[in-house]
C-alpha cells in the first residue's frame, strides 16, 4: 500500500509562492522605508550639526574680529600719544631714565586697567630699553613672557619696524605669582610720532 505524502508539489509551490510574495510586497518594503528613513534622519542630523558648527565658527570669528578691533584701537591711542613719545624720546636721549620710565609705567599701568584680556603692556625704545606693566605683578623690567619667548628681543622689535601693520606673534608661556601658565598673544606696533614719522623710537606690545 502506497502511503501519499501529507505534502504534496502543488500544496508546496503555492505556499512558497504566497510565502514570497508576502516578502515582496510587505516586509521587503517596510524595511526599505524603514532604511531609508534611517539613512535620511541621519542625513538630516548632519546638516543640522554642520549648520550649527558654521553658525558657532561664524559667531566665534566676529567676537574674534570686534575684540582684536578693540585691542587695535587701544594700541592705537597708545603708540600715537604724545606723552608716550616724548617719555620714550627722553629714555633713548638718556634723559633722567629711571624718573622717565617711571613715568612711562604709571601712564601704561592706566591704559592696561578696564581691558580684562589684556594681562601686560611692554615698551621697548630703540636703545633697548624694556620698560613692562604686568597686571599680576606691577612694574618690572622683566616679565615671565620675554624669558620663556622662543625670539629674542630684537627679532621682535625688528619685526615690528618692518611691518606694515600691527604685528602678531605667540609665546610658549607666562606665569603668574602662583605659577599658573598663561599661553600669551601679543600685538605690536611702532611708535609713530608724526612729526618725524622716518625715525624710529620703539615699540608698543600688548599682551
Amino acid at each position: 500500500m502506497q502511503i501519499k505524502p501529507f505534502w504534496n508539489k502543488k500544496t508546496i509551490s503555492f505556499k512558497y509562492i504566497l510565502f514570497c510574495a508576502f516578502l515582496l510586497l510587505f516586509v521587503l518594503p517596510v524595511i526599505g522605508i524603514q532604511v531609508s528613513a534611517y539613512y535620511n534622519n541621519v542625513r538630516m542630523v548632519r546638516h543640522t550639526m554642520q549648520e550649527a558648527a558654521n553658525h558657532n565658527l561664524l559667531q566665534t570669528q566676529q567676537n574674534l574680529q570686534v575684540a582684536l578691533s578693540s585691542y587695535d584701537y587701544m594700541l592705537y591711542q597708545l603708540y600715537t600719544e604724545r606723552k608716550l613719545i616724548d617719555l620714550i624720546d627722553a629714555i633713548n636721549n638718556t634723559d633722567h631714565v629711571a624718573e622717565n620710565s617711571l613715568l612711562l609705567t604709571q601712564m601704561l599701568s592706566n591704559a592696561i586697567y578696564g581691558q580684562s584680556y589684556v594681562q601686560a603692556i611692554t615698551v621697548i625704545t630703540e636703545n633697548k630699553q624694556v620698560i613692562i606693566f604686568d597686571r599680576l605683578k606691577g612694574s618690572q623690567h622683566q616679565h615671565s613672557w620675554i624669558k620663556d619667548a622662543s625670539m629674542p628681543i630684537s627679532h621682535i622689535y625688528n619685526q615690528t619696524l618692518r611691518s606694515s601693520k600691527s604685528y602678531m606673534f605667540s609665546t610658549t608661556s607666562g606665569k603668574d605669582f602662583s605659577g599658573q601658565i598663561y599661553h600669551y598673544v601679543h600685538i605690536a606696533h611702532p611708535v609713530m610720532d608724526y612729526k618725524n614719522a622716518q625715525k624710529k623710537k620703539g615699540i608698543v606690545i600688548l599682551s
